[in-house]
């Protein structure tokens, strides 16, 4: 019986460590994950002192944010968001488009 105990101790005291560490990276993720919601809030709200439309895009260089208020500044499609719309699609004369896009696709200097 004795045996019995120090096993199902052992299993206790696994289970509350393993717990104890699921808990532990869990709780690092959120601090992480609202970090990087704090930082990019702020680093956005910096943007919008000294620009007139901030915008972010997709990896495939999609719209995904503030697609109205680049329509209104554009004055194109008005009344409609360009969210989902390709940025490079904006651009009006072809060599600039060319330039954006090598621009977007080189590689990050780190």
């Amino acid at each position: 019986q004795l045996h019995h105990r120090l096993v199902l101790t052992f299993l206790i005291c696994f289970y509350s460590l393993i717990t104890n560490r699921h808990w532990r990276q869990q709780a690092r993720k959120e601090v992480e994950t609202r970090l990087l919601r704090e930082q990019h809030f702020a680093c956005s709200a910096m943007l919008k002192t000294f620009y007139d439309v901030v915008t972010e895009l997709d990896s495939n260089l999609k719209i995904l944010s503030s697609g109205r208020e680049l329509s209104c500044f554009l004055n194109v499609r008005l009344g409609h968001s360009l969210e989902g719309t390709e940025f490079q699609e904006l651009l009006p004369l072809e060599d600039e488009c060319l330039r954006f896009l090598y621009t977007m696709r080189r590689p990050l200097k780190q």
